[in-house]
């Protein structure tokens, strides 16, 4: 399994004010108590509305690129934090990034620019099959009884492939990590 680099987050952009949600809004608060006929108000009153819409819009982004500026200010503090080996948040990311894999990972510990991991593996015969399938000489399938031997070598097998994707994933997750001790 390849793992993509870890790089510096970045806040996505804001999405647009809803100019037409906005401008129903202060037409109907401009457009009350005015008569259907009165026609000079009521294209005032709709002047009006289309005045305040914009100055709405204009609160309302400028409020949305604050959000994003402080956002984008949180994420770079943490990757700070992540590139400067900060052993809180260095263990809290790898805990995010352990959470799919399909051994039980952990990281316990993390000194300088190395990260202690624990590797939960499930016992032989919860992943290794007592029996394989197999064909018999004449073709026909059938299911051999796999030697203790078979079994063990599965099982190495197994557990040296957990053993491997855990540290590559420390490593690619955490950039200033540069060893991983694993036990299992």
């Amino acid at each position: 399994v390849d793992f993509p680099a870890a790089t510096r987050p970045i806040a996505p952009q804001p999405a647009p004010p809803d100019r037409a949600s906005i401008y129903k809004h202060y037409e109907q608060h401009a457009l009350a108590g005015i008569g259907l006929f009165e026609r000079s108000k009521r294209a005032a009153a709709k002047q009006h509305a289309a005045q305040w819409t914009e100055a709405e819009m204009q609160r309302q982004w400028a409020d949305r690129l604050q959000q994003q500026a402080a956002w984008q200010q949180h994420l770079d503090q943490r990757w700070q934090q992540l590139c400067g080996n900060v052993p809180d948040v260095v263990i809290e990311t790898l805990e995010e990034a352990f959470e799919d894999n399909e051994a039980p990972s952990a990281a316990v510990g993390v000194t300088g620019s190395d990260v202690s991991l624990v590797v939960l593996v499930p016992g032989v015969d919860q992943v290794v099959p007592d029996r394989m399938p197999t064909t018999t000489q004449a073709g026909n399938l059938s299911l051999r009884k796999l030697s203790q031997r078979d079994r063990a070598d599965y099982y190495k097998q197994f557990i040296c492939g957990q053993v491997l994707v855990t540290p590559r994933e420390a490593l690619a997750v955490a950039p200033a990590i540069n060893a991983a001790r694993v036990a299992v």
